[in-house]
């Protein structure tokens, strides 16, 4: 073999491929800690973009998904459940972004470990495994016929049966550009992200505050700034105007300590 020439023995090949998969797996968690920074500092509005999107597209030269996956399993298995890059680089790309979904912080390190030797294929048969429910369980719930087809409309509420809601409406090219940098923006408020929904809900809230301090006398806008505060943290706040109706809170308080402990059935029940 001459000087310099890489050799095509088939062993040669084989170490070769093993060593760029180790290269190619530990750049994509490089890749999405460069790209967790790019967006949560906001570095492609200083490199002269608009969006995270635009920068992926037009100067890393990815896709917007493909940026968003990577970016997102670097958020997931780092930020989010605490693993170490080096912890995380056991896993390839594929088999990382499958297994962000079926993770948390309780069960991480242990699926990593079995997910490590496994096929993208075979993984996938494993995280189906990992999400059936107990047989115990499965055993009281009651059996739908085959021939039921299964309920196809977006308004229904999700096969979790948490009580979310699914909405969907078409948006213009120059509005989802909009409504997409006001999700990214709000998502930006936690270093972990937070869902779309989650997102969504806080940028109509600060709307609704926006427009009632325009719009509406202090006392609606304080009322509805605690109506918010009550569906986040429970409960049932008042506002105190002064330092007089503060003192008579108090004294009624005092006279009527068994009001403001634990709620009985009784106040319950006149709540609702």
């Amino acid at each position: 073999m001459a000087q310099g020439r890489r050799s095509d023995e088939p062993e040669e090949i084989r170490k070769r491929l093993r060593a760029s998969k180790k290269a190619i797996d530990e750049e994509y968690i490089r890749m999405g800690r460069d790209l967790y920074q790019v967006y949560h500092r906001r570095l492609f509005l200083d490199w002269g973009h608009d969006t995270f999107d635009d920068f992926a597209e037009n100067e890393v030269k990815i896709s917007r998904k493909r940026a968003e996956r990577v970016r997102l399993i670097f958020t997931h298995f780092v930020k989010e459940c605490g693993l170490k890059p080096s912890e995380l680089s056991v896993l390839g790309y594929t088999c990382a972004n499958e297994l962000r979904g079926a993770t948390d912080q309780s069960n991480v390190r242990q699926r990593v470990k079995a997910a490590k030797d496994l096929s993208w294929r075979a993984l996938r048969r494993k995280i189906a495994q990992w999400k059936q429910p107990p047989k115990d369980v499965t055993d009281d719930m009651p059996k739908v016929p085959d021939e039921e087809p299964p309920v196809d409309d977006d308004t229904t509420p999700l096969a979790s049966n948490d009580g979310r809601i699914v909405r969907n409406f078409p948006l213009y090219p120059s509005q989802q550009k909009v409504v997409q940098a006001a999700i990214d923006e709000a998502k930006r408020g936690k270093p972990n992200e937070m869902a779309d929904n989650e997102a969504l809900a806080n940028i109509s809230t600060e709307f609704l505050a926006s427009r009632m301090s325009k719009e509406e006398e202090p006392v609606t806008r304080c009322r509805y700034i605690l109506s918010v505060l009550e569906r986040v943290y429970g409960g049932k706040m008042i506002w105190i105007p002064d330092d007089e109706a503060a003192e008579a809170l108090a004294k009624y308080m005092e006279k009527h300590p068994e009001l403001f402990s634990e709620p009985t059935e009784e106040l319950e029940d006149d709540d609702e």
